[in-house]
């Protein structure tokens, strides 16, 4: 059935979405004009006419108004939302931005003024996403959860560009945009975090004095004014209820709210005006969701759907510029007899009477029940109107009087419908029909039940006593009108129907879909020829009246966002008018019975018929075998499992291959010409094969290979000698590579995920490319379900664009070069005016204008293919092997010439006569034709032929043989052909038809016989040279199924036959009759191989058999291993075996190699895979994964492999890709000039696992486990379950010590101020230490990143970083501009200002565990990042915008990664075995390995320098420096003699020079050539970090934390000192020192004792025995005792500190160590679990076995904190067990259980989560430090739980120490894992160390066993770790005594009373 002629114009909307959503209207165009939203529309309101936006395609919720007053930004609903930007002017769309958001958009902002570009967005997914865009350019530029509450409104600061604020439920939030980050405070009003008012709305304002304020408006009424910094400054109540709205202007503030009132305000929220919307519109209970005050005008919109304007000079007449029904479904819709009015009914309880011309509703009765049905009585005097509730009322027509009330049935009544004879029927949801009589004031005169369903629809027919009647179910029913029964016989009755209200009628049976429900269509209507119906998903359709089959054409028309439930003609057949059930909008479309001029415009989206796929015309079978054609690929195999042992594997084999040529063409649509661009006469063609290169005929062939699957599609580039082509895979890349450079300029690919935005690309493959005509952008298609087109910027790599093609497959694009037919088109063409010409499936050409169809000429018989524009004339080539020149209007044949062989020059045989022929182009006069067969071809203008290149059509390539005596091959394939090809000559030089597909073929001995074997099991024998006619001289046929392999035996007596009936026939080659069979194999046979004697057969299986039979009776052979290594066979073509075990990658099954072959000298074995790879390897292959030379060139599986005569050539073919591969053989050396894209592959295994061991800090690096040091599953102490890092994120401050509340203490401390940081992060890390400008430097420790001033010691720091700081990197450009990597679950990357400190971009979402090496480009805009992980991604950011250009996951550790000087693409990565060399290609990465000689082996890189002229310098593991040019390795030097962990670069006017340091701890300065000039050493360091002022002085940064200053011929200076690599426990302070204000001890087994001021150290560092965890001075600070981990401690004289004493009484660590105040006894605790008291000075025993933490003042008590959390006090030195003493005078408070320090523990943590504190007596203050790396000061005492206090970071781990210093001046605290000491101003000092692993807090259980006292030794307290140990301690001297006592404590502490407490862990 045709499409209808009929047309729609949507001419006015009634309705406004004002329920559910704020802020949905705006004024625009100098407040002339209103725009707004209903349904999925967006409408803009001039002067009371509406022009619609309608490219939405769900209900449109949210909107926004950019500053220039023409864009605006929509947003919808949806499972996959998107955001419309358009023009309100052209109503054209501007941009769409998809992703990041389910659900729906809630809430949009524009930026603006030099932010005009961005959006921010608001989704409604539970994490109620945050976005902000580049809507210009369609990039998402951060993204991140708002809240887990809803979020109401989010808008950017217009006065701060970078700040975006959120508020919403229980929450507002103060985002800053750095990068691609959003970074958030949440505030709070009180202090109190779950007592935040819910906040609904937001405006800004900036004052005349310059201030900024932004107001948010509360759920209370109350309205909020903060400031930028997210301060509250004041609250003001303004409504009574909810401020629903607020909007900001020059004038002031309107505010609008659930109170119905509209209020102006000052700036200051002084008031200015008020206005009740209550008493202007004449309503109760409205409700204001929209404000815009403009001038001397306001737009208000309410809750119930309205939308006015409010003028100042008349405020109680305002304008409606639209009404609609309020929230509730619309079903009812009357037209009136007058045909000037209509009437609708809705839920809400209202009828409302509209007339076409007007812009409003007339006139609105409210009856208070909700309506369903609505209609006119016969003369228009009445409406009668029935609701959900059964009551029926009858009312004028002027909606003025209710004239009766009827209340005859409870159910819904959903129809009503009036009788000719004017009896009043409705019909009811309980399935009655009631009619009533209007004449009898509506009695109810009949009532019967007619189904089990719902009423649905009622129509009249022809017979007035009948009535047609519609269920629910679908079924129609004749029902009587005397009696309202239902008639039985209804297939007897055929009536025809006077009215159309049901889509079930007879004569609709094509308005329906394929698989529709009865419900799915809610109505249709009918208008003389035409059909209208209304369904489920918001479409108003148009079909042919009457459309009785399946399958009837329709124009379909949107703007509805929900079910279309009612629609009706009016009397004059005008109008259309659609009500939407839930979008309550009345839609009213002006009706065009014969389309035309006037409706053009507004034509539907499409016109097909719902049936489409049942109705489309025969496909022709080229077309349908294109469309169904599979792309999917095997996956590679899997990385090999960690299980898989390190063997030692031989080297890869000295051989190489190159290839040499290609021997096919792909039969697809791509065929290009072009000119050199050097400007000579060469021509080069070039054409896509079917492997994964591109040939070009300029003989010799040249060839590019960097691509890895099959090539589907070819562009050229307009204006330069560029071209792009499209390949299969999952992830698909487009590359654009210059067709004379062979290089590549841009890889286009991206189908990436990542927090739920989608990086739009392809996948499957990319079936058809274009450029456009300016050459800047690019078109795809690919092949996914949807055929998506991507429009792509490809020099960027950008995806400008994309958008769902088809659902059925698309076969050309194209773009018009100047700026409906249901034939399928198959390729496309323009003329120089723009005019767009199409081909199609039936052979037509099409000509179109815009898109509308012109004329169609019939041009081919068959598809039409190809069609290509000349200068003044077009080509095309079809299915029928014509090509045809037209005139250029199409209207005659000028030329034709036919494919056929009469006409080919040369000898040459075409595939078939007349071959499909698919590309077209011509050049120079010729014509070159690409055909279905794989040929190209060349014509004249008369018509002759050349072959230019030929290979097997389509269809799986698996048949070939070598000729035993020359370079010849001949293959066999699905195709059913036989080919001979001559290498040397590079031509086909036979080709025979065969009857069926065949899949093995075989020379005998002499080449006189060639078999060939077919997939039906029949084996043919020809005599060889071929003659011209196919005669086989032998048929055989034995078996049924595939014949999979064929050999001749030595001498040619015997032929082995090997097929997939698991069988091997053995033949006598002089008669070929059977002589034997092998028997035995349980599957199919794969391969087959004589020995030397052709007296054994070796034969594999599908059953991963090697079985052995003796010919000629097929004998089965049963041969050891041992037995069959010496067996010497003709040919190799197995796969399985003991000797080729190691060809086999892991994770691999038994088809997954396909064939082997062994060269002629048996040294190297040749293999070919599924994975599209060639392989050699040397034979035999005994070692698993044995390494080998990898190639590449076939794009999927290769079937097989053959060495050619004297192994000149190794010949492989392609599985899909049909292509044939000849590459030249020889050894390595013999290829030196070839292009290195094969090398780069040399040498690998499938394993690459680590046979050489590692130097021992290389190891350490490279084990380090960064996901165990980041914060990730740590206690939260005020969310206990939640992660670190986000608690982290909510306490961080700008600068370190920032305030919160604090009780009003006046000597309280109340902030603190960072001043220095003693050490840097290098044991783990390199090339961290640069210098900003000749005095300042700046480096990381912890979490800081540190600015040093070398001059004066002063430091600066910027302390954003959540985690520990890994990598830093100075911008080349400015040099104040520093970018540093972090640890972290999802680790960040910050570039800030060393001068101001601030953030200037924050990058995320890419890396995982942590970045260990960062860069910038030359030009200082590219970032260049690199992960931790063992398989880390490289990614490349444009760091302002925070756009990722590329990443790509590489195999091994990479330690770091460079930019080349001179570069902004190409970089370097050196890591574990391998130096990769990368290049930015658009959005891709490509690298290339370093190519090293076979001589030499790889191994691991640990630093990269650059030299001039491409040259590169790599540190090697064994100390060496390698030098490169380009990608191939120059020479070795030998540099250091132990491991060089960092190189640098010294670039100036004069010199370039090369920096090494190393493990020898020399700093090596070494011009370009590698010749030494300058050496400096550091004694006992080994260096991480070197670099080089201007002024010639070198900076050095060590492993061990320290910092150099030195220069040629002086000796270093130490700048900077800290701890190296371990955890630092050990702290204490001398309170009368002269000498030193600290001391420090750590697991790297040093001693350091520090100075604050200036500071520093105060004397070398002392090198300990053995890490160290505690540590005591004395109060002069001239003795230090020292706690070790073996057990001993060791005392210092501060005079004499190389002469230690030492003390060893335990066995296990010393935990705590602590002086008497007295200063005369000496308590130390062990992991012995007992504590030992001494005399200080003579170190002999007092007394045993006890924990100290807190000393009384007269040394009487001591108060112990046991490891369960018990306080026990002893009275010292007798040791015996006391009570609590009375009020005791303590020396000083360590307890973490101290009453008085009861507020410093957070909720639900445990009791092993805060690690220290100490108290300031001075100034009534106590600090912590606890497991979250946080330092808290407190008020002293703390009583209440959670007491108020500030927190500080810097800490990158647990806080292990803390303590007060200089007469409480300073704090000082010890980090577990980060080795640096910090040193705050402003009278505190703080001390972090960051190493190693947390130590046991000893929170496992105990058991208490027993008490004792001794009389002897007054108190013996054994804590117990290992519950085994009982009985060895029972068995102790004290047991004869009394039994001992079992406790368990964890620290140590002596009270001023001379008390211990012990406090026990439970």
């Amino acid at each position: 059935m045709s499409l209808p002629q009929a047309q729609l114009r949507l001419s006015r909307v009634h309705g406004f979405r004002g329920h559910q959503v704020k802020n949905s209207a705006a004024f625009i165009h100098n407040n002339n004009s209103v725009v707004y939203i209903v349904a999925g529309l967006a409408i803009v309101w001039s002067d009371g006419e509406q022009r619609f936006y309608c490219e939405h395609t769900d209900d449109v919720i949210s909107l926004a108004v950019h500053e220039d007053e023409c864009t605006v930004a929509t947003g919808q609903i949806g499972s996959e939302p998107f955001i419309s930007i358009w023009d309100t002017k052209s109503m054209e769309s501007v941009s769409i931005l998809r992703g990041n958001h389910k659900l729906g958009i809630s809430t949009l902002q524009f930026g603006t003024g030099t932010n005009s570009k961005l959006l921010v967005s608001c989704g409604l997914e539970p994490t109620h996403n945050l976005v902000v865009w580049d809507w210009m350019k369609g990039l998402t530029l951060a993204h991140i959860s708002g809240h887990d509450k809803r979020v109401f409104d989010a808008c950017l600061n217009p006065n701060k560009g970078n700040q975006v604020v959120s508020c919403g439920i229980n929450h507002v939030k103060f985002w800053t945009l750095a990068g691609n980050t959003l970074t958030t405070h949440t505030r709070t009003f009180d202090g109190v975090r779950d007592n935040v008012e819910t906040q609904l709305s937001i405006a800004f304002e900036k004052s005349q004095d310059g201030d900024e304020r932004i107001y948010t408006a509360g759920v209370s009424g109350t309205v909020y004014i903060w400031n930028s910094a997210a301060n509250m400054l004041v609250s003001v109540p303004c409504h009574d209820g909810p401020v629903l709205v607020i909007h900001s202007t020059s004038h002031g503030l309107a505010t609008g709210g659930k109170d119905g009132c509209l209020r102006l305000w000052e700036p200051d929220l002084g008031p200015i005006a008020e206005l009740d919307l209550n008493e202007i519109t004449g309503e109760n209970g409205t409700v204001l969701r929209t404000v815009y005050w403009a001038d001397d005008r306001i737009l208000v919109g309410t809750k119930n759907n309205q939308l006015l304007i409010v003028r100042g000079d008349d405020k109680m007449n305002p304008e409606f510029i639209t009404q609609g029904h309020r929230a509730g479904e619309l079903w009812g819709l009357a037209m009136s007899p007058n045909g000037q009015e209509f009437v609708t009914a809705s839920d809400d309880g209202s009828i409302r009477l509209w007339d076409f011309e007007s812009t409003c509703c007339i006139k609105a009765c409210e009856l208070g029940v909700s309506l369903r049905s609505c209609q006119y009585t016969s003369n228009g005097h009445e409406i009668v109107v029935a609701g959900k509730s059964g009551r029926i009322f009858v009312i004028s027509s002027d909606l003025e009087t209710v004239i009766h009330q009827i209340k005859h049935r409870d159910s819904a009544i959903d129809v009503i419908i009036f009788t000719e004879r004017g009896i009043l029927l409705t019909g009811s949801s309980d399935g009655y029909i009631d009619s009533f009589d209007p004449k009898a004031n509506y009695k109810c005169v009949n009532s019967n039940n007619v189904c089990d369903s719902f009423i649905a629809h009622i129509d009249l027919v022809d017979n007035h006593d009948i009535v047609l009647v519609t269920t629910g179910t679908g079924d129609l029913i004749y029902v009587h009108l005397n009696d309202l029964q239902v008639i039985q016989t209804q297939s007897q009755l055929k009536y025809r129907p006077t009215t159309h209200t049901s889509p079930m009628l007879p004569d609709l049976k094509g308005i329906w879909g394929h698989y529709s429900d009865s419900n799915d269509i809610n109505i249709a209507t009918h208008l003389g020829n035409t059909v209208a119906t209304g369904d489920d998903y918001g479409n108003v359709k148009l079909f042919k009246y009457p459309c009785p089959e399946p399958g009837a054409l329709r124009r379909t028309y949107r703007g509805h966002s929900a079910h279309v439930t009612n629609l009706a003609f009016d009397i004059s057949g005008r109008w259309l008018v659609s009500t939407g059930g839930a979008d309550n909008a009345v839609f009213l479309w002006r009706y065009h019975a014969e389309g035309g001029a006037e409706s053009v415009g507004y034509d539907s989206e499409e016109a097909m018929s719902d049936y489409e796929d049942e109705t489309m015309d025969q496909i022709d079978s080229d077309v349908e075998a294109e469309v169904q054609v599979n792309y999917d690929r095997k996956s590679a195999p899997p990385p090999p499992a960690t299980s898989i042992a390190k063997v030692s594997r031989k080297a890869p084999p000295l051989h190489s291959a190159h290839l040499q040529h290609v021997l096919g063409m792909k039969p697809c649509n791509y065929l290009v010409t072009g000119k050199d661009t050097e400007g000579t006469t060469a021509e080069i063609t070039f054409f896509t094969t079917t492997p994964l290169t591109c040939l070009f005929i300029t003989w010799p062939v040249l060839e590019s290979l960097s691509t890895c699957d099959d090539i589907l599609c070819l562009t050229h580039h307009p204006d330069d000698d560029l071209v792009a082509t499209g390949q299969v895979g999952k992830d698909p890349p487009i590359h654009v590579w210059h067709l004379k450079k062979l290089t590549t300029l841009s890889i286009l690919k991206g189908y990436e995920v990542v927090k739920m935005q989608i990086e739009r690309g392809h996948s499957r493959g990319i079936c058809t490319v274009d450029f456009h005509p300016d050459g800047k952008r690019l078109v795809s298609v690919g092949l996914d379900n949807d055929h998506t087109i991507c429009l792509w910027d490809w020099a960027k790599g950008l995806v400008l664009a994309s958008t769902r093609g088809h659902k059925d497959k698309i076969f050309s694009i194209a773009f018009n070069p100047v700026n409906s037919n249901e034939d399928t088109m198959l390729c496309i063409a323009f003329d120089d005016k723009g005019t767009t010409y199409t081909g199609s499936a039936s052979g037509s050409i099409c000509v179109w204008d815009g898109n509308m169809l012109k004329r169609v000429i019939k041009a081919h018989k068959g598809p039409l293919f190809a069609i290509y524009a000349l200068e003044r004339a077009f080509m095309t080539g079809g299915k029928d092997g014509v090509v045809r020149l037209w005139s250029p209007d199409f209207t005659r044949t000028l030329h034709e010439l036919s494919i056929e062989q009469q006409k080919v020059n040369g000898g040459g045989a075409l595939t078939q006569e007349k071959p499909s022929i698919r590309a077209l182009v011509a050049d120079g006069g010729k014509i070159f034709v690409g055909t279905k067969t794989g040929e190209v071809l060349q014509l004249d203008h008369a018509g002759s032929i050349t072959i230019l290149a030929q290979g097997h059509a389509a269809g799986e390539l698996w048949g070939l043989c070598v000729h035993p005596t020359k370079q010849i091959v001949a293959t066999v394939s699905d195709d059913k052909t036989l080919r001979v090809w001559n290498l040397d000559k590079r031509e086909q030089i036979s080709l025979l038809p065969l009857h069926e597909a065949s899949r093995s073929v075989a020379f005998n001995p002499t080449a006189t016989i060639l078999a060939i074997g077919f997939r039906n099991g029949v084996v043919h024998v020809c005599e060889y040279p071929l003659q011209k006619s196919y005669n086989p001289k032998h048929k055989l046929q034995h078996r049924s199924q595939n014949i999979s392999d064929i050999k001749f035996s030595p001498n040619g007596e015997l032929c082995a036959v090997a097929s997939h009936d698991n069988f091997v026939d053995i033949y006598n080659t002089n008669s070929f009759k059977r002589t034997g069979v092998c028997k035995g194999p349980s599957s199919y046979i794969t391969h087959v191989d004589w020995n030397l004697s052709g007296e054994l057969l070796m034969t594999n299986s599908g059953a991963r058999e090697l079985l052995y039979f003796r010919a000629p009776k097929g004998k089965r052979q049963p041969i050891s291993k041992a037995a069959a290594e010496n067996i010497e066979w003709q040919t190799w073509t197995c796969v399985l075996g003991p000797r080729v075990i190691g060809i086999w990658p892991p994770a691999t099954d038994v088809t997954d190699v396909n064939a082997t072959c062994l060269s002629k000298d048996r040294k190297i074995l040749a293999t070919a895979d599924d994975f599209g790879l060639v392989k050699l390897f040397e034979f035999p292959v005994t070692t698993p994964h044995a390494k080998h030379k990898t190639y590449i060139g076939h794009s999927s599986h290769v079937t097989n492999i053959r060495f050619t005569y004297e192994d000149q050539r190794i010949v492989s073919t392609g599985g899909n890709d049909t292509a044939i591969l000849v590459w030249d053989f020889g050894a390595s050396h013999d290829f030196d000039h070839v292009d290195e894209m094969h090398e780069q592959y040399g040498g690998l295994s499938d394993t690459d696992s680590e046979e050489e061991g590692y130097d021992s800090d290389v190891e350490r690096e490279r084990n380090i486990d960064y996901k165990t040091k980041t914060y990730i599953g740590r206690g939260d102490a005020l969310e206990c379950k939640s992660k670190l890092a986000k608690r982290r994120k909510r306490s961080k401050r700008d600068v370190f010590g920032h305030k919160r509340a604090q009780r009003n203490v006046s000597t309280y401390i109340k902030s603190l101020k960072l001043d220095f940081i003693h050490g840097y992060r290098g044991f783990d890390a390199r090339d961290n230490i640069r210098f900003i400008d000749t005095g300042t430097i700046v480096f990381h420790a912890a979490g800081a990143c540190v600015v040093m001033d070398v001059t004066t010691c002063k430091q600066r720091f910027y302390l954003q970083h959540t985690d520990d700081v890994l990598c830093l990197a100075v911008n080349p450009r400015k040099a104040s501009f520093v970018a540093t990597g972090q640890v972290g679950e999802e680790p960040s990357i910050h570039v800030w200002n060393a001068k101001s400190l601030e953030t200037i971009s924050i990058l995320s979402g890419v890396h995982t565990t942590g970045i260990g090496s960062i860069d910038f480009s030359n030009n200082g805009k590219v970032l260049l990042s690199v992960g931790i992980t063992e398989r880390p991604r490289v990614c490349v950011h444009r760091w302002q915008t925070g756009v990722k250009l590329g990443s790509v996951d590489v195999k091994s550790r990479i330690f770091v990664a460079r930019f080349r000087p001179e570069s902004d693409v190409e970089f370097v990565t050196a890591g574990i075995k391998h130096l990769y060399f990368w290049t930015i290609t658009g959005s891709s990465l490509l690298h290339k390995r370093g190519v090293i000689g076979p001589e030499m082996k790889m191994t691991t890189m640990l630093g990269v320098a650059f030299g001039k002229n491409d040259i590169t310098f790599s540190s090697a593991m064994d100390s060496d420096v390698w030098i490169w040019k380009g990608t191939r390795l120059m020479k070795v030097v030998k540099a250091h003699s132990r491991p060089c962990f960092t190189m640098s670069t010294h670039i100036s006017r004069s010199e370039h020079d090369i920096i090494t340091g190393g493990k020898d701890g020399y700093v090596k300065v070494w011009d370009a050539e590698m010749n030494m000039k300058e050496e400096m050493h550091i004694p006992e360091e080994e260096l991480r970090s070197v670099c080089r002022s201007t002024d010639g002085s070198y900076l050095v940064g060590t492993e061990s934390g320290s910092i150099y200053m030195t220069r040629p011929g002086s000796d270093p200076e130490c700048i900077l000192s800290g701890h190296g690599q371990g955890e630092v426990w050990a702290l204490d302070v001398p309170s009368k020192s002269s000498f030193y204000d600290f001391a420090t001890a750590s697991d790297d087994k040093s001693l350091r004792f520090y100075k604050l001021n200036p500071p520093g150290l105060a004397f070398p560092p002392v090198h300990l025995p053995g890490p160290s965890r505690c540590l005591s001075v004395s109060e002069d600070g001239k003795s230090c005792y020292v706690g070790l981990e073996s057990g001993s401690f060791i005392v210092y004289d501060i005079d004499n500190l190389s002469n230690p004493r030492t003390k060893r009484d335990r066995g296990n660590p010393i935990r705590c160590i602590k002086l008497s105040p007295c200063q005369k006894i000496l308590a130390a605790a062990s992991d012995d679990v007992a504590i030992d008291f001494y005399e200080s000075d003579s170190l002999s025993h007092v007394l045993i076995k006890l924990t100290v933490r807190n000393h009384s003042t007269d040394w009487d008590t001591a108060e112990i904190e046991t490891s369960k959390y018990d306080i026990v006090y002893v009275e010292a030195p007798s040791g015996k067990l006391v009570s609590k003493p009375t009020q005791p005078r303590w020396a000083e408070r360590t307890g973490v259980l101290d009453r008085g320090v009861l507020g410093i523990w957070p909720q639900g943590v445990d009791r092993s989560f805060v690690n220290c504190t100490a108290r300031s007596i001075k100034n009534g203050t106590v600090v912590t430090g606890d497991d979250m790396g946080f330092v808290k000061l407190f008020p002293y005492p703390c009583f209440e739980p959670e007491t108020p206090h500030e927190t500080y970071v810097g800490h990158a781990a647990e806080v292990t120490n803390i303590a007060f210093a200089s007469n409480d001046d300073y704090i000082i605290s010890t980090g577990g894992d980060d080795s640096s000491l910090f040193a705050p101003s402003h009278g505190i000092l703080l001390v972090v160390y960051w190493y190693g692993k947390p130590t046991n807090q000893l929170t496992d259980s105990s058991v208490i066993v027993d008490s004792y006292t001794n009389p002897d030794i007054p108190a013996v307290i054994l804590v117990l770790k290992d519950i085994n140990r009982v009985d060895q301690l029972r068995s102790s001297p004290f047991s004869s005594q009394a039994p001992p006592v079992f406790l368990w404590f964890s620290n140590l502490t002596f009270t001023t009373s001379g008390w211990i407490v012990m406090k026990s862990v439970q």
